[in-house]
């Protein structure tokens, strides 16, 4: 294990930063990518302190009339909410939803050829376009658009770049099957409980 820092972890660390007894997480907070890799469900971390919180709402989207946008992780839900929407939501992330067992491994695995080629090549047409684009495209309200934009800027890539949309529907899909929890104790315990394990 090499670390440069004095604390191990990297973006997931966890300092406290202002008053005595708080923890602020220095930078990653929600880790959906966690909870849903299929790697990460093989280790017992647990075992070694390691505590998923989840929230009652994986994400609120926030709109300039002080209203907000939810993402449900109920599916069925989340389609209620979108109304004219719904069709659109269920084509792009009702489909990788539906086939995320067989997905997963290709999204978040090593590389190799996907089990099944045209469940990846359909998330391939929709992911490698720019999230602004396929938004337009497929979404009605403003809501539903700056929901999907709002997922895809975890890119941190300008929402016109190729590949964002494939963040927004991966993200949507882990808050509907896995959640997007947070570490008890903060994003440290992550790194913390990697590290007692491999020891």
């Amino acid at each position: 294990m090499i670390e440069a820092q004095e604390q191990i972890g990297g973006a997931t660390r966890s300092k406290s930063l202002t008053l005595l007894g708080f923890l602020h997480d220095v930078c990653s907070g929600v880790h959906p990518m966690a909870a849903g890799s299929p790697f990460f469900r093989t280790l017992p971390l647990h075992d070694h302190g390691l505590e998923w919180i989840h929230p009652p709402c994986p994400l609120a989207h926030p709109m300039d009339d002080g209203s907000a946008v939810l993402l449900e992780q109920s599916i069925e839900r989340m389609y209620k909410s979108l109304g004219a929407d719904a069709p659109a939501y269920r084509n792009l992330v009702g489909f990788v939803v539906t086939n995320w067992d067989t997905l997963q491994n290709s999204l978040l695995g090593p590389i190799d050829f996907p089990t099944r080629p045209l469940a990846m090549a359909r998330f391939g047409l929709h992911g490698m376009q720019p999230s602004s684009r396929l938004a337009i495209a497929h979404f009605k309200s403003e809501s539903t658009r700056a929901l999907f934009a709002g997922l895809a800027a975890h890119s941190v890539m300008p929402l016109e770049s190729w590949g964002t949309s494939a963040i927004a529907l991966a993200l949507a899909t882990l808050a509907h099957l896995t959640g997007w929890p947070i570490a008890k104790g903060g994003s440290q315990r992550i790194a913390d409980a990697l590290a007692y394990y491999l020891r």
